[in-house]
């Protein structure tokens, strides 16, 4: 009987349950987690699914509901798009570490009301971290390490990781365990390791990192102290000492508590630190960092024997002993072999130098680039010299033509010696008609050569005119007459002459292909 009545009850209150779940699931809140400090403001949003009657909020720690105004109260802002469109939501001022917990929204229609939940965290700064169990005294190699970071009394619980020297330590870190009390959290996390020489001088920080710490988080550092016997060593080469001074031989171990040290050399020479023998001197170890000593033996001029010789350091404490061989050299140290990736490196970088010097080399040669400007004015420069070459062509062309008429001249003085008084009509005759020749001939290469000079200034305009003049001097044969007078006359050769002066003036490349270059030429005869 019992059970059907429970089976009955389930049935009534399944639908009940469903219906509140159903609810409750058509208000969205936003966000559904708010942490903040304490006295710090929130912003709680809760939309509904309808234009909203009324809206009102409870908190944790309040004696009484706030019943929420798109007007705003004493101690909140309204919050969203106004009630008709379904939003209630405020901004409350200050919280208080008693509004921990789960705040609830009521959004209220026209014939039911809809509840949405939000988890509200006020934080609460945590205690500073600490180790359980460390302490100062010295850990041997070889042990294991162990220890706990606690952070108590937080809001939520802190992160706690660790840090070996800036290093996070992840191998050997045990998952956080949280404990709640009071409505605060406790935080323990622990560490392990074994312990080696290297971690001798080392320091562990355990970090808590809280948004309620001033900067976000806070540390505890330990400083680790290990101890170890003497660290063994390859064969050690001291090289530069100078001969005929005085030598100091210096080896570095590493070894915590100090070592005891005794030199050995040529299984010979025993000495002990402090101690002197012959021409040799054991010094004391002296600490220049954290479980790292120098051990030096000073050898009073040095020759080049002691050179050849083994030299042996012990060292021991209660922890272990070890030997160190240890050779030395006047010569300077040798340069290290170079690894297959440097030489890889030098090989990339020769082809890259060999490969720009090509490049440059062949925009040089063909004026690209950086080069084009040079190439231009070089350009430039020759088009300057041809045209300061047409220059002097022009001014030369001037004194050719006085030479020539002066030639003339001559050639006309001579001819009126050589016909003297014969044939005095007839030769007057011929002597007019030879002036007027040469007149005209002479008129015309003023003329020709007024127009040269003319058009040079004009065409020099155009640095691809060329313009040149030659001058050529031929000799008309041997001419024997006979004169009326019955004399024979052997005129001389130099007598008749013939003068050429050839202008060549090229307009343009395209006249090279078409029409030929204006050439003008003027030829006197000589009598």
């Amino acid at each position: 009987m019992a059970d059907k009545r429970k089976l009955v009850l389930s049935i009534y209150l399944l639908p009940l349950c469903i219906g509140l779940v159903f609810a409750q699931s058509q208000v969205i809140v936003e966000p559904t987690v708010a942490t903040v400090r304490d006295g710090q403001n929130v912003t709680l949003l809760c939309r509904g699914r309808n234009p909203l009657l009324y809206c009102r909020f409870e908190f944790p720690g309040m004696e009484s509901a706030i019943r929420v105004s798109e007007r705003g109260g004493n101690n909140y802002v309204y919050y969203g798009n106004g009630f008709q469109s379904g939003d209630c939501g405020l901004q409350l001022y200050r919280t208080d570490l008693r509004n921990n917990g789960k705040v609830k929204c009521f959004l209220g229609y026209a014939e039911e009301e809809d509840t949405g939940l939000i988890d509200l965290v006020v934080g609460v700064e945590p205690a500073p971290p600490h180790f359980e169990s460390f302490n100062s005294q010295p850990i041997t190699k070889g042990n294991k390490f162990e220890d706990r970071c606690i952070v108590e009394n937080g809001r939520p619980g802190a992160n706690i990781s660790f840090y070996l020297d800036n290093e996070e330590i992840v191998n050997g870190v045990s998952n956080p365990e949280e404990y709640n009390q009071n409505g605060v959290v406790n935080v323990v996390r622990r560490i392990a390791f074994t312990i080696e020489d290297f971690h001798n001088g080392k320091t562990l920080t355990c970090r808590s990192e809280h948004f309620a710490y001033p900067g976000g988080m806070k540390e505890v550092s330990a400083h680790l102290r290990v101890n170890y016997a003497p660290v063994p060593e390859p064969v050690k080469t001291i090289y530069g000492l100078q001969l005929e001074r005085t030598a100091f031989v210096t080896v570095t171990i590493q070894s915590n508590p100090q070592p005891n040290t005794h030199w050995s050399i040529d299984n010979k020479v025993h000495m002990s630190e402090g101690e002197s023998k012959e021409r040799y001197e054991a010094q004391a170890p002296r600490e220049v960092g954290e479980g790292k000593w120098n051990v030096t033996l000073v050898i009073d001029k040095l020759t080049l024997e002691d050179t050849t010789k083994s030299y042996k350091l012990i060292a021991d404490n209660a922890l272990g002993r070890q030997e160190y061989m240890i050779k030395i050299s006047p010569s300077d140290a040798p340069v290290a072999d170079l690894d297959m990736g440097a030489i890889i490196g030098i090989a990339v970088a020769c082809i890259l130098v060999i490969v720009v010097l090509g490049l440059l080399i062949a925009a040089r040669a063909t004026g690209r680039w950086c080069f084009a400007e040079n190439s231009n004015a070089a350009s430039s420069n020759i088009n300057d010299e041809e045209n300061g070459g047409l220059k002097t062509i022009g001014q030369h062309i001037q004194p050719f033509k006085q030479r020539l008429l002066g030639m003339v001249a001559r050639a006309r003085g001579m001819r009126k010696q050589c016909d003297g008084n014969d044939d005095g009509v007839q030769h007057r005759e011929e002597n007019d008609e030879e002036n007027e020749k040469m007149s005209t001939e002479t008129a015309i290469l003023e003329d020709d050569t007024a127009a040269l000079g003319t058009k040079h200034k004009t065409e020099q305009k155009d640095p691809n005119q060329l313009i040149y003049a030659e001058l050529d001097i031929k000799t008309q044969p041997v001419v024997q007459t006979n004169r009326p007078s019955g004399k024979k006359l052997i005129e001389n050769p130099d007598k008749t002459e013939y003068a050429e002066i050839l202008y060549v003036s090229p307009q343009t490349s395209a006249a090279k292909d078409g029409s030929e270059s204006e050439n003008k030429s003027k030829e006197i005869e000589i009598k």
